[in-house]
């Protein structure tokens, strides 16, 4: 089955998915090489249990690779955010260990805002969305 550009090339779906296919375990086969990742050094993957990250550490979990995914959440409430669970059930299924950053202050999260208002240039609601999450998965990887 093939489909048409909006420029009219033509395309086959499939060659579409093996080129992604194929790009996507060259670029975690690079990663795990070049950051020597191992049993005492496992690869870190920023993890939300959506379709990008699960299929990072599918590649890297199908390539042996030891993993850490790292997520963020808000448990100011006391209350784990409706994401979580799915993210970690995820991870665990894919033979990943899963950690979760709890953000439990709104100190925290202003904390972490003046310091990512120097690296992130022309913070806005939108880049700070991204950013948040990002910043705390990151420092739990980090540990």
């Amino acid at each position: 089955m093939g489909n048409c550009t909006d420029d009219g090339v033509f395309f086959q779906q499939d060659d579409a998915a093996e080129r992604l296919a194929r790009g996507l375990v060259s670029a975690v086969h690079h990663v795990v090489t070049h950051h020597e990742c191992s049993p005492t050094r496992p690869l870190g993957v920023l993890f939300s249990g959506g379709v990008d990250s699960t299929a990072l550490l599918a590649v890297a979990r199908r390539m042996n690779v030891p993993v850490v995914a790292a997520t963020a959440g808000w448990t100011g409430t006391n209350t784990e955010p409706l994401d979580i669970s799915p993210a970690r059930a995820a991870a665990h299924k894919l033979g990943a260990t899963f950690v979760l950053e709890e953000v439990r202050d709104i100190h925290e999260v202003i904390d972490a805002l003046r310091e990512l208002h120097g690296v992130v240039h022309g913070m806005d609601v939108v880049k700070a969305g991204v950013a948040l999450p990002v910043y705390f998965a990151a420092r739990a990887l980090s540990r």
